[in-house]
């Protein structure tokens, strides 16, 4: 999640942006890995394989967008209590390995969209092919403007996120190759 400033005293207004993995055609994280734990799906989607990663964190380090983590051990989001999202994906999480967003993967290849966007409640989050043209997700670029953080890495990605009117929310846009 990054925390921004726009505006200037006394208008300022906090923002935040929440981040997620770029899914890079090069991705740096792949590039370090010394098991090849991190690997890029045959539909550009960059997975990590809990099995083989040993938790060495160079993708962490490696990643320009801060979209990866170490899993430590479980947390539930209500205390004592799991969602049905937390407990679908239970027994993926490895503790000691390096996690990102894999856009729910094996829910996506179902035909089902991510948890992210099935979850949430204020319609801010959208999955989608930006290369069909009359998809949710073009309509939205093309009415409201989109951009891709960090352009000057020269990293191509696969994610792209759109303006919302009065920046309230981003959206989550997915490029399938």
């Amino acid at each position: 999640m990054f925390k921004y400033e726009r505006g200037k005293y006394p208008n300022a207004k906090l923002g935040y942006l929440p981040v997620l993995c770029m899914h890079c055609a090069e991705p740096p994280c792949e590039e370090v890995c010394p098991t090849g734990a991190t690997r890029i799906e045959e539909d550009g989607i960059v997975v990590i394989d809990a099995d083989t990663c040993i938790g060495c964190k160079y993708c962490i380090v490696a990643c320009p967008y801060g979209a990866r983590n170490a899993f430590r051990g479980r947390v539930d989001y209500f205390e004592g209590r799991r969602t049905p999202f937390e407990a679908e994906r239970e027994s993926e999480h490895v503790p000691g390995t390096a996690e990102k967003c894999d856009f729910c993967l094996d829910r996506v290849r179902e035909g089902r969209e991510p948890a992210c966007v099935e979850a949430c409640v204020g319609d801010a989050r959208i999955f989608g092919d930006l290369n069909d043209k009359e998809s949710e997700v073009s309509r939205l670029i093309t009415r409201r403007g989109g951009f891709q953080l960090n352009p000057e890495l020269g990293r191509s990605r696969r994610y792209t996120i759109c303006r919302m009117i009065k920046n309230v929310h981003c959206r989550r846009l997915k490029k399938q190759v």
